[in-house]
């Protein structure tokens, strides 16, 4: 029996009014450890987070994706868009087919 664990532990915890978010630091692919100091939580606003397992560079460019969407609807909306309203953008944009057909996301 095979009991090797790897893999990456990511928390959410909601409560009436606030969220925890919580990740472990390390990057690693079976038992090579790459980076003992990666961050998986990425802020997104001042009110909104976004917490990612996978590829490094996937989850920046999903953050990246993510900020600009939020601006852009800051600016055409003149408010801040709701939590479920980018969590729903993250949703299309990772499911997305019509992007990268070859080369999906590997996060999240």
């Amino acid at each position: 029996m095979n009991n090797k664990q790897s893999g990456t532990t990511l928390v959410g915890i909601k409560g009436d009014d606030f969220v925890v978010i919580a990740a472990d630091k390390q990057s690693s692919l079976g038992h090579m450890v790459f980076d003992p100091r990666v961050k998986k939580i990425e802020i997104i606003d001042d009110y909104m987070a976004i917490a990612g397992a996978g590829g490094v560079g996937d989850i920046q460019i999903v953050k990246r994706l993510v900020e600009v969407h939020v601006k852009r609807l800051e600016k055409e909306l003149e408010e801040k868009p709701t939590p479920r309203a980018v969590a729903k953008y993250i949703s299309l944009l990772l499911n997305s087919t019509a992007h990268y057909n070859f080369f999906p996301y590997i996060s999240f």
